[in-house]
């Protein structure tokens, strides 16, 4: 029973942060494979798990769903999905070696070429003005993962990663809205040196945790930041008339309004 219900299962997320709130059985929608450019989102009204289209679905056409928040990075989405589902969706990554490094583990796995440019833009690395070629992010909170698109760096790309995120989790853990902002809005970011993208998944996470603290400090002005900052990687990561993106947009709206009435 346990294992049916984690195959069948749909995550009920929240509509502005994505994070999982809730897990629910439908006998139906049990049936909806998962596929990472998806035509239909679900969406909920009370216990009610309504589906809407992302685009034009032909008479017999297959409905398909992401069983996953598309802002999580490739590689990490390939962890879970080969966990919870038993199946690989990125094989042409195959199973790199691990490489034993001073600040961790790191594996460098082929098949940049297979990622769309929005799972690029999850793991992108900047490093001075240029974007190296591929991405890397961590994976179960252990080892990184780059995916190599034909550039040497991903040693010092590990590192960043590793520091960014493990800032990002004592902020989190501290409600640390300075360190918050720092990471999701890059404004510690140097022009010379090695970085996350500005949409690279630890970015979304950071914009995520920012809006929640501020909030939770009625620290508007930072809400409203982090809001704007959020709709607007939405808009780069999830498929055109993603519901994510227009909750998030009318978040952000609503914060301003606030704002510039006195809250």
């Amino acid at each position: 029973m346990l294992a049916a219900l984690a195959v069948n299962s749909i995550t009920i997320p929240d509509e502005v942060t994505q994070r999982p709130v809730a897990t629910a059985l439908y006998r139906r929608a049990a049936r909806l494979n998962h596929d990472e450019d998806p035509n239909a989102v679900p969406t909920f009204r009370g216990r009610t798990l309504v589906l809407r289209a992302l685009k034009p679905i032909m008479a017999g056409e297959e409905i398909r769903i992401t069983y996953l928040d598309q802002a999580l990075s490739a590689v990490e989405q390939r962890r879970m999905l080969f966990e919870q589902y038993h199946f690989d969706p990125f094989p042409e990554m195959g199973s790199p070696v691990r490489n034993f490094l001073p600040t961790g583990i790191m594996r460098v796995a082929s098949g940049a070429q297979v990622l769309s440019e929005q799972q690029l833009r999850l793991m992108g690395i900047l490093d001075g003005p240029r974007s190296l070629k591929g991405g890397c992010d961590l994976i179960g909170g252990d080892e990184v993962w780059a995916v190599d698109g034909g550039d040497s760096h991903w040693e010092r790309a590990a590192k960043c990663v590793r520091s960014v995120r493990e800032d990002l989790a004592a902020a989190v853990q501290a409600k640390d809205l300075k360190v918050l902002r720092a990471i999701a809005l890059g404004e510690r970011d140097s022009s010379k040196g090695m970085r996350v993208g500005k949409t690279h998944a630890v970015r979304v996470e950071a914009a995520r945790a920012l809006l929640d603290v501020a909030v939770e400090a009625q620290a508007w002005d930072l809400a409203c930041s982090a809001a704007e900052a959020l709709a607007d990687m939405y808009r780069k990561i999830y498929p055109q008339y993603s519901v994510a993106t227009g909750v998030a947009e009318a978040k952000a709206a609503k914060l301003f309004w606030l704002l510039d009435n006195g809250a």
